[in-house]
């Protein structure tokens, strides 16, 4: 854009905040205008700003006149560029004094100009007429958004974590400059560049920070200092502190930004890319965030219409922590518990980071508190500090809960065992029990489990007492024995009479987990719209409820092939579990999600963008197996078989025969892409089997359609059919239709599962589907019908960023037998004609004779033209 202008004959206006590139993008552009130009440069500075044309010094030689020393110096710089075109270069624009102003407005009205303007700064009306009187466009140069941050790291150092590329942009705000310092800290490690805990800001970054906030009083210091380790702290909090000069001061500079409470300040504009704008400068703007343990979630004592806050760059805080000596850090941490009240979990951590952690009692609430906001790191260090305290069973009955969510099981059921040997009450042991036993269940000691509640659970009399047991062994009969029935029957015993409201809403969970995956996934939502109706009366006491209600609802749309819905349902639960807080463990998944859904659309590059290096954070084994398991398939429709199998190595030693299932329906594609059509087949027919026997309808429908889609449908068609009975939502439905058109080489049927697929936007069904019309078509003698199917699966085919399926290979190999296309697949992917023979139990003379079929039926003459073509 700017050097079509220039090109063009005009002037130019580039405007941006610090470090997002201006000088350097203006640096380029005139180094290449070409030697037709004259080029000269002028530079605002401070020092120069007080002498009038003190700028254009270098330029203007000799003794200025006594009158008309403007159009004095216009003469002179016009003559500087003799018969060449003149380009005005002027860095810093804003800094000019009024009379080299005034003189640029001038040389844009003959010659051309290329200038850079900080955005936000005041700067001369002359400099601002440029654009005004339409002298020079004015160019927006904003900061990089987070795709094109990952982008630029990606293309600078190769492989680079998501989690790394996250953090960097976090930090940098998409500002280039920064992100240039910042990524000469990372460190090479086996799996990518990487950040390392602890990493400083490197000294030349951190003095450029400092260059930047300037010289700040003992007020403005303790204003900054207190938004840096209390991050956003209410406006009210500051001034008490502070004072309002102090804090005005420093928001004036920019160092600090008020938002209303529940509006961090967001990155201004669209992003990236240079814009043309006329009108006011956009504001700097960008994501917050902050690593330090004093700051938890947006919360205060402000009300809703109050204001807090929020340092004006995350780097500025890297700062001012790093440089802040101890003893200052512990007083600013206890004037921020002291002034800011009402919020127990934030005060709570302050009074720790100060020294002063106080009674266990505020402790155990403040960790209660966190737990409800998911923000388990803190939640864990707040329960270890109450324990510490002398809190009792009741803190290590938090701490242990909070640890098993955390991810770290065996160091939860250690601290519970121990408890569970000491004198408590009714209540307290039947808490730490099912907590145990919730422990051992999630590390696949089921057995253990089930001896600890028929230990305990007869000696409680209270009604509730006896529901959480109860309900514990609902889950231990569903997880652990794949007893849907049993645990049913506990829930509705609970249901029947509930002893508090969390109890009825973990018993509409138990049968929502149950219909989810017995084939009844509409009844299964439902069961969790009825649990989160009544949200407000249970979540602070079981807030890990919250998650699984959303999770039923949204596994419900992917069962029923509806990416609409299920992309609604994310939304809705990613804005209730982040509210209030940011759970780790929901920032672990989110990526996951998304990836699902872009998978189910067919967008596959995307799918492997948005799942791989999600993170390191520490999250339950069975939360981490589904994220390998979904990144394996997006993987293996890929076409990257060894990374599939990579992916796969995370799903080992899970012991839970639903998540075994849903891991185990994986296979069949990373067999299929790695050529062996025959065993993907008998893949799926294995794994659909064992879901049968089990009872999960909805996962055995899905593994007996993905037999179709590779083509078996005669062995599943009659199956399928008895699940439309047993299963609920239209994928079923449009499963049985699939296997039915497909297994009667029914071409206009299979056109209209195509087109079944299409509109509920499973792009790749849709592709696949339509593939297989084309063959039936083409079997048919229909070469006019082959030919418009053939033409719809690859429009449909292009829209799923590079999928490979056996099926779609056949757009490229028509008229291959299965077997044909099998052994082709698997020369084309290098293996010799021995090692396939190994593979699909035949003769070398039988791969042999495939292959001259192949050969000839697809125009090649020898096996190396097949990677291409397939």
């Amino acid at each position: 854009m700017v050097r079509g202008a220039i090109a063009g004959g005009g002037s130019v206006v580039v405007a941006g905040v610090a470090g997002v590139g201006k000088s350097r993008l203006v640096r380029e552009v005139a180094g290449g205008v070409g030697g037709s130009y004259a080029v000269f440069r002028v530079d605002g500075t401070r020092a120069a700003r007080d002498v009038p044309l003190g700028a254009f010094g270098p330029l203007l030689a000799g003794e200025p006149p006594r009158a008309n020393v403007l159009g004095w110096a216009g003469r002179v710089v016009r003559s500087l560029a003799g018969e060449r075109r003149l380009l005005l270069v002027v860095d810093d624009a804003h800094l000019l004094d009024d009379a080299s102003a005034a003189l640029v407005h001038q040389v844009a009205g003959y010659g051309q100009v290329l200038a850079t303007l900080r955005a936000g700064q005041p700067r001369p009306d002359a400099v601002t007429s440029l654009w005004k009187d339409e002298l020079a466009v004015r160019v927006d140069l904003r900061p990089l958004t987070r795709e094109q941050v990952d982008e630029l790291l990606v293309a600078a150092l190769g492989r680079v974590p998501g989690e790394t590329c996250a953090l960097l942009y976090r930090l940098s705000e998409g500002n280039p400059l920064y992100l240039r310092e910042l990524a000469r800290t990372l460190r090479l490690t086996e799996d990518g560049w990487r950040w390392r805990e602890g990493t400083v800001l490197p000294d030349r970054l951190a003095e450029l920070i400092a260059g930047r906030m300037g010289e700040l009083g003992e007020d403005e210091t303790a204003v900054l200092e207190l938004t840096a380790f209390g991050e956003p702290v209410p406006l009210a909090a500051l001034v008490a502190v502070a004072g309002w000069r102090a804090v005005e001061t420093v928001e004036a500079r920019g160092l600090v930004r008020v938002a209303p409470e529940r509006s961090s300040p967001g990155a201004a504009g669209g992003g990236g890319a240079a814009s043309a704008q006329e009108g006011a400068d956009p504001g700097a703007g960008g994501a917050q965030g902050n690593d330090d343990p004093g700051t938890v979630g947006a919360q205060g004592d402000a009300d809703p219409g109050g204001e807090m806050v929020w340092l004006g760059h995350p780097l500025y805080g890297e700062v001012i922590r790093g440089r802040c000596p101890r003893l200052r850090r512990r007083r600013r941490f206890g004037e921020l518990a002291g002034a800011v009240g009402g919020d127990e979990v934030r005060a709570a951590v302050w009074r720790l980071e100060s020294g002063t952690p106080g009674e266990p009692g505020p402790l155990v609430r403040a960790c209660r508190l966190a737990w409800a906001l998911h923000e388990y790191p803190l939640a864990v260090r707040l329960a270890r500090a109450a324990v510490a305290g002398g809190g009792g069973s009741e803190a290590e009955l938090m701490l242990g809960t909070v640890l098993l969510y955390a991810g770290r099981g065996e160091e939860a059921d250690r601290l519970l065992a121990a408890a569970l040997e000491r004198p408590c009450d009714e209540r307290t042991r039947t808490l730490l029990a099912v907590t145990r036993a919730n422990t051992l269940n999630s590390m696949g000691r089921f057995a253990e489990a089930s001896a600890l509640l028929d230990e305990h659970e007869p000696a409680c009399v209270r009604p509730e007492n006896r529901q959480e047991f109860a309900i514990q062994r609902a889950g231990h009969l569903m997880m652990g024995r794949n007893d849907t029935e049993g645990a049913s029957r506990l829930a509705r015993w609970i249901l029947a009479d509930p002893a508090s409201p969390a109890m009825a809403a973990q018993a509409n969970m138990v049968h929502g987990w149950i219909h989810l995956f017995s084939g009844r996934p509409l009844d299964a939502a439902e069961f969790a719209r009825r649990a989160l109706a009544s949200q407000e009366q249970w979540r602070d006491h079981v807030p890990v409820l919250l998650r699984t209600a959303y999770a039923v609802r949204a596994h419900a749309a992917l069962i029923t092939g509806d990416p609409d819905t299920y992309q609604v349902v994310v939304a809705e639960g990613h804005a209730a579990l982040t509210e209030d807080g940011a759970w780790e463990v929901a920032r672990y998944e989110e990526r996951f999600v998304r990836g699902r859904l872009a998978l189910l659309r067919g967008q596959v590059a995307e799918a492997v963008r948005l799942m791989s290096n999600p993170g390191t954070v520490n999250v339950p084994s069975g939360y981490a197996a589904i994220g390998h398991a979904d990144l394996a398939l997006a993987m293996a429709f890929g076409g990257d078989a060894e990374g599939a199998e990579r992916a796969m190595a995370g799903t080992e030693g899970i012991e839970f025969p639903l998540l075994r299932c849903h891991v185990d329906m994986v296979r069949p594609w990373i067999a299929a892409t790695s050529g062996e059509l025959t065993r993907a087949v008998g893949l799926c027919l294995e794994v659909g089997d064992r879901a049968a026997r089990i009872g999960l309808f909805s996962l055995e429908a899905i593994a007996r359609h993905d037999a179709v889609r590779l083509g078996a449908a005669r062995a599943v068609a009659d199956r399928l059919a008895e699940l439309v009975s047993l299963c609920q939502g239209e994928f079923v439905l449009i499963a049985d239709a699939h296997a039915r058109a497909a297994a009667g080489g029914d071409g206009r049927g299979l056109d209209e599962v195509a087109s079944r697929f299409e509109r509920r936007g499973m792009l790749l069904h849709a592709a696949e589907a339509a593939a297989q019309a084309a063959e039936a078509h083409r079997s048919a003698a229909r070469p006019a019908s082959s030919r418009a199917s053939s033409a719809r699966a690859a429009a449909l085919a292009g829209r799923c960023e590079g999928a490979r399926s056996p099926v779609l290979a056949r757009l490229r190999g028509p008229g291959l037998t299965s077997r044909e296309l099998e052994v082709a697949l698997l020369a084309s992917s290098g293996l010799s004609s021995r090692e396939i023979a190994g593979r699909l139990v035949l003769s070398v003379r039988t791969v042999e004779n495939h292959l001259q079929a192949v050969y000839q039926k697809l125009g090649v003459t020898r096996r190396g033209d097949l990677g291409p073509l397939l």
